[in-house]
């Protein structure tokens, strides 16, 4: 994979740096289907690096969660925030599974 198709795990935006995790093959799990590729180590901009960093969960799930209405675009064509609430309980799944298997110091994914 080339650095250009690289992108945060977080936000889509430019990685700078590495989070380690403990890789376990598990496939997880949400509702019975599976929410993402999260066996592997993952990327993170600086500003997302930053929510990490000071343990701001909130924050990071905040840019997440505007992340995806940017890139997904408005399909709220169901009541209420339903499609809101549904996204926001898959980023916490997600940001649990982070969290849970962080194995170590972030690093630089450059020399530059």
């Amino acid at each position: 994979m080339s650095d250009e198709s690289l992108v945060c795990d977080f936000c889509s935006g430019e990685p700078i740096w590495v989070y380690p995790m403990l890789h376990t093959n598990e496939v997880v799990m949400m509702n019975s289907m599976p929410i993402g590729d999260l066996d592997r180590d993952w990327l993170a901009c600086d500003s997302c690096s930053g929510y990490i960093e000071t343990d701001d969960s909130m924050g990071l799930q905040n840019v997440t969660l505007t992340s995806w209405k940017h890139h997904i675009g408005s399909i709220n064509k169901l009541p209420g925030d339903w499609v809101e609430r549904r996204q926001k309980l898959i980023i916490e799944a997600v940001h649990r599974v982070f969290y849970s298997r962080r194995n170590g110091a972030r690093y630089l994914l450059r020399n530059t």
